[in-house]
């Protein structure tokens, strides 16, 4: 049991401090994004040395531009957020 740190509301179960529906919804508009949003929100974590969140984008981009992994057809991103790439 704990308060989700982004709606305040309690939550049974969290991910990084945040309930399960606020957790998706970040991810869902983290994989929205573009190559290039991808390679900007990585060199803007360097500084605050938030190194996993350099890791995920850089993946992503990469993932994104191969269209593998997350990104492939029928892949993570279209069939649990319906996002087409």
């Amino acid at each position: 049991m704990g308060t989700c740190r982004v709606c305040k509301r309690e939550a049974d179960e969290r991910r990084g401090g945040v309930c399960w529906d606020c957790a998706t919804d970040g991810e869902r508009r983290a994989l929205q994004r573009s190559i290039l949003q991808h390679l900007l929100s990585a060199v803007a974590n360097v500084p605050r040395r938030q190194w996993f969140g350099v890791r995920c984008d850089v993946t992503w981009a990469w993932q994104r531009l191969t269209r593998t992994g997350y990104y492939k057809p029928g892949g993570i991103c279209e069939r649990e957020y319906g996002i087409r790439v």
